[in-house]
């Protein structure tokens, strides 16, 4: 007997003692009143797992949340059928779980800062980012963002992870950084501790002062691990000079005063480390007089990890 999901529903709502709930394989409208009503007859829920579709509905509004007192996992997915500027987010507004439920949130086919600029108040009040990936897909690009949600008393800080795969493809390096920089600009919750940032597959090129407009955004960050081209050899010394000049310009306030690590996976260090080294040291020595934490950098694509610590001379 076939059975559609709108008959589905108001069936399982007459369920008791439902601790876990998953509609993934179809996607819903987050104010389909069948849902709403399962939602709210369903308080001892654990894990809930959505993907979620906008219909043209007016966004979903109550005036009395929606309580899982025992919500362990939150997976919504937000899935878009053309590009949006903005995300329909009004679901979290109404959801009301623990300060230690693990989150993740994923975005398709949103404007790159669209849905981190749609999530409510009430969620993003308590983040803080820890770690960003940005990595090349198949047929676009994806950022994850990891977070942590501050909590007060004895509650463990519960983890948010937000994956955004843009409906507008970012071929160039220059875009990303751009489009990151805005993010980290606009919205400082998302200003990481650690960035991974995959630009080996994006074209163009970058120059030394657009680096210098990206560090100045992430005051945050203490390990940066980034691919910036898929050519050996002097081609890629030259782009790896230009980055860590960007990093070392002087300006009022010194970019990334917390950075500690730089890691670059695809890059044979034993090539590139007389060069490097200079500009390195160079570099250390100017973070000590700024009483600065010197950098550690790591070198992955050669045979064997190098890894570069300089003391800066006085």
């Amino acid at each position: 007997m076939n059975i559609t999901l709108s008959e589905l529903l108001p069936r399982l709502a007459l369920a008791k003692g439902l601790t876990e709930l998953s509609i993934y394989t179809v996607s819903i409208a987050s104010s389909d009143p069948n849902l709403v009503q399962l939602l709210d007859s369903s308080p001892d829920l654990e894990v809930l797992c959505l993907s979620l579709h906008r219909d043209g509905d007016p966004a979903l509004t109550r005036s009395k949340p929606i309580r899982f007192r025992c919500l362990r996992q939150l997976f919504l997915a937000f899935k878009w059928s053309h590009l949006a500027f903005s995300c329909d987010t009004s679901i979290l507004q109404v959801l009301e779980f623990p300060p230690d439920t693990n989150c993740e949130f994923t975005f398709v086919n949103f404007t790159p800062l669209g849905a981190l600029r749609s999530l409510p108040h009430n969620i993003v009040s308590t983040l803080l980012a820890s770690e960003i990936t940005f990595s090349p897909k198949r047929y676009s690009n994806e950022c994850t963002l990891r977070a942590f949600r501050s909590v007060v008393g004895p509650a463990q800080p519960a983890e948010v992870i937000i994956i955004e795969s843009p409906g507008v493809d970012l071929r160039s390096k220059r875009n990303i950084l751009e489009s990151l920089s805005g993010c980290f600009s606009s919205l400082p919750w998302t200003c990481p501790v650690c960035l991974r940032l995959d630009l080996s597959e994006n074209g163009g090129n970058l120059r030394e002062r657009d680096w210098v407009q990206f560090v100045t955004c992430i005051p945050t960050l203490e390990s940066l691990e980034i691919s910036i081209t898929q050519f050996s050899g002097y081609k890629e010394e030259q782009v790896v000079q230009l980055f860590l000049k960007g990093l070392e310009k002087e300006r009022k306030e010194p970019g990334c005063p917390r950075l500690r690590r730089l890691v670059f996976p695809t890059i044979d260090g034993s090539t590139l480390w007389k060069r490097l080294s200079v500009i390195l040291t160079r570099w250390n020595k100017q973070r000590k007089t700024q009483g600065l934490p010197s950098i550690v950098a790591t070198f992955l694509g050669g045979p064997v990890e190098h890894v570069m610590e300089f003391e800066s001379a006085d």
